[in-house]
């Protein structure tokens, strides 16, 4: 990619497809190449990439450079538009820097996510609340906190929220039935 802006190629060229060098970058998992377009002055105003915002295909893909150089560039940590949450695919993926760098740049802590994005996104999270039978409303979950998914994926993007002021209550629920 270094060799095609050396030689002066427009950073917001458009392949046959319409699509920008940028999107097309992320789309094919080349974090470097998008680093480097964005470097050069790519527009990244870009609506959806593999149909959800800009931010939560980053975090998909675990590009936390890149994530990090959006978030510098404005780019917002918590999107509520339609699809998964940054955080949220940040968390899933175990990715505390990218936890971090979300949490540092606004992602709310305390958001609460629909679980059926969740629950399609991962469905082991349902079959992981029915294990705790004691605790009766677990079928019935209609949202899930940052916290509620980091508890049943990864201790330490828990830690992470946890010190940034995340409540769980689901996980408290949890509690308060095992010790009836």
């Amino acid at each position: 990619m270094q060799a095609f802006l050396d030689y002066g190629v427009d950073v917001n060229l458009k392949t046959q497809f319409g699509e920008p060098l940028f999107v097309t970058a992320i789309k094919g998992d080349r974090e470097r190449s998008a680093l480097l377009l964005l470097e050069a002055g790519a527009n990244i105003d870009v609506g959806y990439v593999d149909g959800e915002p800009l931010l939560s295909t980053v975090a998909r893909k675990s590009m936390t450079e890149l994530l990090q150089a959006l978030l510098e560039k404005g780019e917002g940590a918590d999107i509520r538009t339609p699809g998964i949450a940054p955080l949220a695919y940040a968390i899933q993926n175990g990715d505390i820097r990218a936890v971090q760098l979300l949490l540092d740049h606004g992602a709310d802590p305390n958001a609460q996510w629909e679980a059926e994005w969740l629950i399609r996104f991962e469905p082991n999270t349902l079959r992981r609340l029915r294990m705790y039978r004691r605790w009766r409303e677990a079928e019935q979950v209609v949202s899930l906190r940052p916290l509620d998914l980091a508890l049943f994926s990864d201790d330490e993007c828990a830690s992470v929220l946890i010190e940034h002021g995340a409540k769980s209550e689901l996980f408290l629920g949890i509690i308060a039935g095992a010790l009836r």
